[in-house]
């Protein structure tokens, strides 16, 4: 009986060193070859400039390049499914944000992929603080005074974005449930068209990125009301935020990296690691606050729990406003 508990405790020593060398042969091995990053969105805009920073320095670290790959359309989905159906060995990555791993699945009927099991979240990266802008001539100074103006004249201002389904445009469906008031949608084929509209009187609000509207909040040519994250912003300190005035108010672009929900954990957590060891970086962080942009940075584990909250707290929204694409 001794020697049979040799031979088991002997076989199981074995097991473990296997796995134990599996694992080591996995982070040793990886990367093979160049890696590919999914941006599902066009060329220029936060979404790429962001994702090219990351890939920049993510090559640098691993020592592979890691090319950025812009695959737009459909609101962000195109990218989304490409990358979904891809190789499970990590060396696709999908850049992944909060249209298509939040309000893509609140707004659309179905969708050729699933937020939650087609990915494997790596690490969150920046947020992108959405700010109300509104032309010099709207006699309002502050989001207090925006909702007494909107409550006044219900139905009667409009806002813009840079799309259907965009995080702006749902910031606005948001802004309108929690503070209680009506505002029309006034959806534009991008940031630039709305943001001259903007400037030029032509609609009174826009809903966009701080770092889009910020020259022109510097300039003179609009003003900020209010700014959607938690905490005021180091660009605009003296913006306050709108959850000053509508308690628990909290919406933001966020941008992350995801991959294929079968790629090997070892990879998974080896790319986390060193995402998380750049985005500590002075260089990097610098890289990105230059562009308005908040450094976050989280585990796998923590990047999964956001994308399932952020897709509960969307399709409430959706539920309650009746926001859809058109």
């Amino acid at each position: 009986m001794l020697r049979a508990t040799r031979r088991h405790a002997l076989a199981a020593l074995a097991v473990c060193l296997c796995s134990l060398a599996g694992t080591a042969v996995a982070q040793t091995a990886y990367p093979s070859r160049p890696l590919r990053l999914i941006i599902p969105f066009a060329p220029g805009g936060a979404n790429d400039i962001s994702a090219r920073i990351l890939a920049d320095e993510l090559g640098r670290a691993l020592e592979q390049p890691v090319v950025a790959e812009n695959r737009p359309g459909a609101g962000g989905n195109i990218g989304a499914e490409a990358a979904a159906r891809s190789a499970p060995d990590g060396h696709t990555l999908f850049w992944a944000q909060s249209a298509t791993h939040g309000t893509n699945a609140a707004l659309y009927k179905s969708l050729p992929f699933d937020p939650v099991k087609d990915f494997a979240g790596v690490s969150l990266i920046v947020q992108s603080p959405i700010a109300i802008g509104a032309h010099p001539s709207l006699p309002a100074a502050n989001v207090a005074e925006l909702i007494a103006l909107a409550k006044k004249e219900p139905g009667k201002l409009f806002f813009g974005s840079g799309g259907n389904g965009t995080t702006p445009h749902m910031t606005g469906e948001l802004f309108k449930m929690l503070a209680g008031v009506d505002l029309v949608h006034v959806p534009y084929k991008g940031s630039p068209a709305a943001i001259l509209d903007l400037t030029a009187g032509r609609i009174p609000l826009h809903f966009d990125g701080v770092q889009a509207l910020l020259p022109h909040v510097r300039s003179g040519a609009v003003k900020a009301l209010g700014v959607s994250t938690r905490e005021r912003v180091a660009v605009l300190p003296e913006v306050a935020t709108i959850g000053e005035t509508v308690p628990g108010f909290e919406a933001v672009s966020w941008f992350g990296v995801a991959t294929n929900a079968g790629a090997p954990q070892a990879v998974i957590e080896r790319l986390s690691a060193e995402i998380n060891r750049l985005l500590k970086e002075p260089a990097v962080r610098e890289r990105f606050t230059r562009l308005g942009m908040i450094v976050t940075g989280s585990t796998p584990a923590e990047m999964d729990a956001h994308v399932r909250s952020e897709i509960g707290k969307w399709r409430r929204v959706v539920a309650a406003t009746g926001a859809k694409i058109e």
